[in-house]
This record gives structure tokens, sequence and C-alpha cells, in this order.
């Protein structure tokens, strides 16, 4: 992330003190951009029950915003954007957490098929979440510098790490299947505002060096849901974990910009 901002600020400091192109303001209709940078969130997603080592939801990711776009008349305007968030590998506590996990919740009444290969199985839990966002924009620039303000909505989805892997019960010859797997519910996770804040240096009038800030209210509803199938009969017990509530987050990046 140190490369990231240096790579931002060495660009910043390179642009040319003398521009060529003196084109007049708001003429652009259509901005597209990009940028990478940090998300933050005011905590954790926690329903202090076990299957919270399911939520690989770090508080602070690598984020990417994959593509925004911005269409004026003037001064306002609207945009739509998605934005991508690295969900990272666990911690060594935390993959050893997810594994004693599986042991209590499942080894009193059965044997788990695949050990001890079941945490080498656990640990390849990379997700991405992603997060898409539409508002109203107002907008103030010059010659050489441009900011936005935007008031918009988001919807977020949440990464879950999800797991199955066959089972045999104990004192006795029956073998089942287990799975633990996120399912959404009415209002998956919704940001209610958006807050955006965009700042563009125009080297030429074209491309811009962009800086993006953002700050949202997100609520979220979803159950970890865990289902054991009998192979032999197909009966099915389903028990759910839910988790229901809201958090901040909080995104900042560095990124580049091309006006049309």
């Amino acid at each position: 992330m140190k490369q990231l901002f240096l790579l931002g600020w060495l660009c910043w400091c390179a642009i040319p003190a003398m521009a060529q192109n003196k084109k007049a303001p708001y003429k652009k209709h259509l901005i597209l951009s990009g940028s990478m940078g940090v998300n933050a969130a005011s905590k954790n997603m926690t329903n202090g029950t076990g299957t919270d080592v399911f939520i690989p939801y770090q508080r602070t990711n690598v984020a990417l915003q994959a593509l925004r776009a911005e269409c004026f008349l003037k001064h306002f305007g609207i945009y739509a954007q998605i934005r991508l968030y690295n969900m990272s590998q666990p911690s060594t506590a935390e993959r050893r957490a997810l594994i004693n996990f599986f042991l209590n919740d499942l080894g009193r009444q059965y044997y788990l098929l695949n050990e001890p290969g079941i945490e080498t199985a656990s640990l390849n839990f990379n997700k991405i979440a992603t997060k898409g966002a539409i508002g109203l924009l107002y907008r103030w620039e010059n010659h050489r510098f441009y900011v936005s303000g935007g008031l918009g909505l988001s919807l977020y989805q949440v990464a879950v790490y999800e797991k199955s892997f066959p089972l045999k019960e104990k004192d006795a010859n029956a073998y089942f299947e287990v799975k633990y797997a996120k399912r959404s519910k009415a209002g998956d996770t919704f940001g209610i505002p958006s807050l955006d804040l965009g700042v563009a240096y125009k080297p030429v009038h074209w491309f811009w060096f962009k800086a993006d800030a953002a700050w949202s209210t997100d609520r979220y509803h979803f159950s970890i849901d865990k289902t054991i199938t009998n192979i032999n009969t197909q009966a099915i017990a389903t028990k759910e974990s839910v988790y229901k509530g809201s958090l901040s987050n909080y995104y900042f990046g560095l990124g580049f910009a091309l006006a049309f």
C-alpha cells in the first residue's frame, strides 16, 4: 500500500507546471474513472456465535474502485460505480479458530472423513466482496482542478466463507454431507446514505489524476446456514445463524480519470 501512495505522489509531482491546453471548464459531460486504495470499517460483522469465524471481513481491506461513471449537464449530474474488496487470507489464529469450530460443532457426533486434510482445505477462503452505488453529484471546476460531491445509495455484497465435506456418524453406518453457506435476507446490505468526494488535477483536458473518498452507513441482514444431508435417505436438517446490524465504511483511493 505504501508503494501505491508513493506512485500517486510521484505522478502528482511529475505533472508539468505549464500545461498547454486551456479548454473551458464544465464542457465535459462524461467522466470515467478508477482508483485503488483502502476501505476501513467501523466494526466487524459478528453475532457472538461460533459462526463468526466464517466471515473473513477485516476492518481494513485493499479496495479497487473498478469503474466510476459520472454524467453531467453542467454543475449537476448522476454517478454509478462498483468497488471490489479483497477479503484477505485469515491469520494463523483465525484459521485455527475455524478448524476448532468444525471439530467442536461436528466432532461429537460425526467423523470428518477428510481429516486431517480439513485444515489444508479450510485455508483457501480468499473472497472478493462487491459494493455498487448510484446517486446525484454536484461539481466545481476550473482549467486545472475538479471537485465533486455526491449523495447516493449503495448496495454491499458481503463475502462469507462457505464449505462442505462428508461425514460419517459415530457408532452407526450412516453417511452425511454438511454444508455451511450464506443466505441473503430482505434488504441484504444497503448503504443509506452514501457520501462521495472526488478531487482531480487536469494536466490535459481529457486525462486527470484523481483522488476519491467515500463514507456510507451500511445495513446488513443475512444468515450462515448449516445444512446436514443424509446421503441414503436425503433427509435434510438445517440450522441458521442470523446477522443483522449496521456499520460505517470509509474509502480513500488514488487513480485516473478520462473526460469526454
